[in-house]
Protein backbone atom coordinates (compact mmCIF):
# COMPACT_ATOMS: atom_id res chain seq x y z
CA UNK A 1 0.00 0.00 0.00
CA UNK A 2 1.33 3.42 -0.95
CA UNK A 3 1.95 5.85 1.89
CA UNK A 4 1.30 9.59 1.86
CA UNK A 5 5.05 10.25 1.83
CA UNK A 6 5.53 7.94 -1.16
CA UNK A 7 2.77 9.79 -3.02
CA UNK A 8 4.48 13.13 -2.36
CA UNK A 9 7.82 11.70 -3.52
CA UNK A 10 6.11 10.44 -6.67
CA UNK A 11 4.81 13.96 -7.38
CA UNK A 12 8.15 15.59 -6.52
CA UNK A 13 10.14 13.46 -8.96
CA UNK A 14 7.45 13.61 -11.68
CA UNK A 15 7.44 17.42 -11.54
CA UNK A 16 11.25 17.35 -11.79
CA UNK A 17 11.17 15.35 -15.03
CA UNK A 18 11.48 11.78 -13.74
CA UNK A 19 9.12 8.90 -14.30
CA UNK A 20 8.54 6.79 -11.24
CA UNK A 21 7.59 3.26 -10.23
CA UNK A 22 6.28 2.72 -6.70
CA UNK A 23 6.20 -0.35 -4.49
CA UNK A 24 8.23 -2.70 -6.69
CA UNK A 25 8.20 -6.22 -5.21
CA UNK A 26 11.24 -8.47 -5.41
CA UNK A 27 12.29 -11.88 -4.13
CA UNK A 28 15.62 -13.14 -2.88
CA UNK A 29 17.95 -14.46 -5.58
CA UNK A 30 18.36 -17.63 -3.53
CA UNK A 31 15.74 -19.12 -1.21
CA UNK A 32 16.32 -18.42 2.46
CA UNK A 33 15.07 -20.12 5.58
CA UNK A 34 11.50 -19.20 6.45
CA UNK A 35 10.95 -17.49 3.10
CA UNK A 36 13.05 -14.49 4.11
CA UNK A 37 14.39 -12.22 1.44
CA UNK A 38 11.21 -10.90 -0.11
CA UNK A 39 10.92 -7.15 -0.12
CA UNK A 40 9.69 -4.03 -1.84
CA UNK A 41 11.42 -1.00 -3.33
CA UNK A 42 9.43 2.05 -2.21
CA UNK A 43 10.14 4.29 -5.22
CA UNK A 44 12.40 4.06 -8.25
CA UNK A 45 12.77 7.38 -10.12
CA UNK A 46 14.34 7.50 -13.57
CA UNK A 47 15.19 10.48 -15.80
CA UNK A 48 15.96 9.94 -19.46
CA UNK A 49 17.29 12.06 -22.30
CA UNK A 50 17.47 11.00 -25.94
CA UNK A 51 16.43 7.50 -24.94
CA UNK A 52 19.20 7.08 -22.35
CA UNK A 53 18.96 7.01 -18.58
CA UNK A 54 20.77 10.08 -17.22
CA UNK A 55 19.79 9.66 -13.57
CA UNK A 56 18.20 6.90 -11.51
CA UNK A 57 17.30 7.01 -7.83
CA UNK A 58 16.38 4.17 -5.48
CA UNK A 59 14.33 5.77 -2.69
CA UNK A 60 13.30 4.21 0.61
CA UNK A 61 10.89 5.98 2.94
CA UNK A 62 10.60 5.84 6.72
CA UNK A 63 9.25 9.03 8.28
CA UNK A 64 8.50 9.60 11.95
CA UNK A 65 6.62 12.66 13.14
CA UNK A 66 7.53 12.05 16.76
CA UNK A 67 11.19 10.95 16.84
CA UNK A 68 14.25 12.63 15.32
CA UNK A 69 16.27 10.58 12.84
CA UNK A 70 17.73 8.03 13.34
CA UNK A 71 15.38 6.32 15.76
CA UNK A 72 17.33 3.88 17.94
CA UNK A 73 16.08 0.69 19.51
CA UNK A 74 18.34 -1.41 21.71
CA UNK A 75 15.61 -3.99 22.37
CA UNK A 76 14.23 -4.30 18.81
CA UNK A 77 17.06 -3.85 16.29
CA UNK A 78 14.71 -4.54 13.36
CA UNK A 79 13.08 -1.14 13.87
CA UNK A 80 16.37 0.72 14.42
CA UNK A 81 16.70 3.19 11.53
CA UNK A 82 20.46 2.68 11.22
CA UNK A 83 19.85 -1.05 10.76
CA UNK A 84 17.16 -0.28 8.18
CA UNK A 85 19.63 1.66 6.02
CA UNK A 86 21.83 -1.43 5.80
CA UNK A 87 18.86 -3.71 5.25
CA UNK A 88 17.29 -1.61 2.48
CA UNK A 89 20.46 -0.80 0.52
CA UNK A 90 22.88 -3.64 1.31
CA UNK A 91 21.33 -6.75 2.83
CA UNK A 92 18.40 -7.53 0.55
CA UNK A 93 18.27 -8.22 -3.18
CA UNK A 94 16.77 -4.88 -4.26
CA UNK A 95 19.84 -4.12 -6.38
CA UNK A 96 19.30 -7.29 -8.41
CA UNK A 97 15.75 -6.13 -9.21
CA UNK A 98 16.94 -2.60 -10.08
CA UNK A 99 19.55 -4.04 -12.44
CA UNK A 100 16.81 -5.97 -14.22
CA UNK A 101 14.94 -2.70 -14.75
CA UNK A 102 17.75 -0.30 -15.70
CA UNK A 103 20.72 -2.52 -16.56
CA UNK A 104 24.18 -1.44 -15.46
CA UNK A 105 23.31 2.25 -15.26
CA UNK A 106 24.61 3.88 -12.08
CA UNK A 107 21.92 4.82 -9.59
CA UNK A 108 21.74 6.83 -6.39
CA UNK A 109 20.46 5.66 -3.02
CA UNK A 110 18.19 8.00 -1.06
CA UNK A 111 16.32 7.48 2.17
CA UNK A 112 13.61 9.93 3.23
CA UNK A 113 13.17 10.29 6.96
CA UNK A 114 11.86 12.48 9.78
CA UNK A 115 13.57 15.58 11.08
CA UNK A 116 17.22 15.73 12.12
CA UNK A 117 18.43 17.00 15.48
CA UNK A 118 21.91 17.89 16.80
CA UNK A 119 22.67 14.25 17.55
CA UNK A 120 21.61 12.70 14.24
CA UNK A 121 25.09 12.53 12.69
CA UNK A 122 26.70 11.11 15.84
CA UNK A 123 23.97 8.48 16.26
CA UNK A 124 24.58 7.25 12.72
CA UNK A 125 28.35 7.29 13.24
CA UNK A 126 28.16 5.14 16.36
CA UNK A 127 25.20 2.93 15.44
CA UNK A 128 26.02 1.81 11.87
CA UNK A 129 29.07 -0.21 13.08
CA UNK A 130 26.82 -1.98 15.62
CA UNK A 131 25.15 -3.68 12.65
CA UNK A 132 28.34 -4.55 10.77
CA UNK A 133 28.71 -1.47 8.59
CA UNK A 134 31.78 0.76 8.34
CA UNK A 135 31.27 4.51 8.02
CA UNK A 136 33.77 5.76 5.43
CA UNK A 137 32.47 9.32 5.21
CA UNK A 138 29.69 11.28 6.85
CA UNK A 139 28.77 14.89 6.26
CA UNK A 140 25.75 17.10 6.73
CA UNK A 141 25.05 19.89 4.26
CA UNK A 142 22.05 21.75 2.86
CA UNK A 143 19.59 19.95 5.18
CA UNK A 144 20.83 16.54 4.04
CA UNK A 145 23.21 13.91 5.38
CA UNK A 146 25.55 12.10 3.00
CA UNK A 147 26.65 8.76 4.40
CA UNK A 148 29.25 6.57 2.68
CA UNK A 149 29.14 3.02 3.99
CA UNK A 150 31.14 -0.14 3.46
CA UNK A 151 29.30 -3.36 4.19
CA UNK A 152 30.82 -6.74 3.30
CA UNK A 153 33.08 -5.31 0.58
CA UNK A 154 30.26 -3.26 -0.96
CA UNK A 155 30.55 0.53 -0.82
CA UNK A 156 27.61 2.86 -1.34
CA UNK A 157 26.74 6.47 -0.59
CA UNK A 158 23.28 7.05 0.84
CA UNK A 159 21.72 10.50 0.77
CA UNK A 160 19.43 11.07 3.75
CA UNK A 161 16.72 13.69 3.27
CA UNK A 162 14.12 14.86 5.80
CA UNK A 163 10.58 14.70 4.41
CA UNK A 164 9.96 18.42 4.94
CA UNK A 165 12.72 19.14 2.36
CA UNK A 166 10.80 17.08 -0.21
CA UNK A 167 7.51 18.77 0.72
CA UNK A 168 9.08 22.22 0.33
CA UNK A 169 10.54 21.10 -3.00
CA UNK A 170 7.08 20.09 -4.23
CA UNK A 171 5.65 23.47 -3.25
CA UNK A 172 8.51 25.24 -5.05
CA UNK A 173 8.05 23.17 -8.24
CA UNK A 174 4.29 23.84 -8.18
CA UNK A 175 4.91 27.58 -8.06
CA UNK A 176 7.64 27.50 -10.72
CA UNK A 177 5.39 25.56 -13.08
CA UNK A 178 2.29 27.67 -12.38
CA UNK A 179 0.24 24.78 -11.00
CA UNK A 180 -1.22 26.49 -7.91
CA UNK A 181 -4.54 27.29 -9.62
CA UNK A 182 -4.84 24.48 -12.14
CA UNK A 183 -8.03 22.40 -11.84
CA UNK A 184 -6.69 19.02 -10.71
CA UNK A 185 -8.99 16.07 -10.01
CA UNK A 186 -6.17 14.08 -8.39
CA UNK A 187 -6.67 14.54 -4.61
CA UNK A 188 -2.90 14.46 -4.02
CA UNK A 189 -2.34 17.49 -6.24
CA UNK A 190 -5.35 19.29 -4.79
CA UNK A 191 -3.98 18.70 -1.30
CA UNK A 192 -0.73 20.41 -2.28
CA UNK A 193 -2.69 23.34 -3.74
CA UNK A 194 -4.52 23.76 -0.43
CA UNK A 195 -1.20 23.56 1.42
CA UNK A 196 0.30 26.30 -0.76
CA UNK A 197 -2.82 28.45 -0.46
CA UNK A 198 -2.99 28.17 3.33
CA UNK A 199 0.73 28.90 3.79
CA UNK A 200 0.42 32.13 1.78
CA UNK A 201 -2.26 33.59 4.06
Amino acid sequence: MTTYEEDILDIYYNLDGYFTIKNIPFSAIEKRAGGKGRGEIDVLAIKTKDGKVIDAVHIEVGVSLTSPFPFLSRSKPDIDESAKILKKFFKNDAEHKIRKLIGNTEYRAVTVCGRFDKGSVNRLKTRIPDFGGEVLDLKEMENRIFLKIKYKERIKEVEIVPFYVILNGVKKLFKEQGLENKNFQDPRYRGIQYLIDSSSK
